[in-house]
């Protein structure tokens, strides 16, 4: 059964599309490992119960204004340092005419590595700007939830190549999480925003 070229979630919490076709698995194939090679990947720390631990993944950032989240500063950074970001920033813009001057990447390793609730929500973002994200590599599960209830409302399997655009209100009234998965291998996420300066 062929996957549909798009899905779209509309409700009073959640507006995304999702794209599982994007990328060809070829063609995100061949960007998993140049990304994995180019991109300043570094292992950050998070301060849990008073223990400071490693995240569970590795992440990069390139923008043209510093991002700060959780007291942690990522200085500015050109995303015209990696020439693979370079092109896939300039064809996500051209396919779906929206500007991005930052890109948040996320390595995780294995399927022990993972990523807890959140919302995209730090006030470095244009207000209603869309988040969107492009995975490669391994497919991984991404969980939506009510932030209010914590009650689940969407889930779907983010296959390489695949393109999700969040929107609208999803930030602020949803979370996200990409829970840990046996048996997986490395993948690749890339979530392409819209900074103030």
């Amino acid at each position: 059964m062929e996957k549909p070229s798009s899905q779209k979630v509309e409700n009073s919490l959640l507006e995304i599309d999702f794209k599982p076709e994007f990328y060809s698995l070829e063609k995100a194939d061949r960007f998993y490992h140049l990304l994995k090679e180019e991109l300043n990947w570094k292992q950050g720390f998070v301060r849990l119960f008073g223990r400071t631990m490693e995240e569970p993944r590795l992440t990069c950032y390139y923008g043209d204004v510093d991002y700060k989240y959780s007291s942690k500063v990522n200085p500015a950074q050109d995303i015209h340092l990696s020439s693979s970001l370079k092109e896939i920033v300039k064809e996500l813009e051209e396919r779906i005419g929206i500007k991005f001057n930052a890109v948040l990447g996320n390595y995780y390793r294995n399927g022990q590595d993972s990523m807890g609730w959140h919302s995209d929500d730090e006030s470095v973002h244009i207000p209603g700007s869309l988040i969107a994200s492009i995975s490669f590599g391994e497919s991984r599960n991404i969980k939506f939830r009510n932030k209010s209830t914590k009650k689940l409302i969407y889930k779907v399997e983010l296959n390489s190549g695949s393109l999700l655009i969040m929107k609208g209100d999803a930030q602020k009234k949803t979370e996200h999480s990409i829970p840990k998965q046996s048996n997986k291998k490395g993948r690749i996420n890339l979530t392409f925003r819209q900074f103030s300066g």
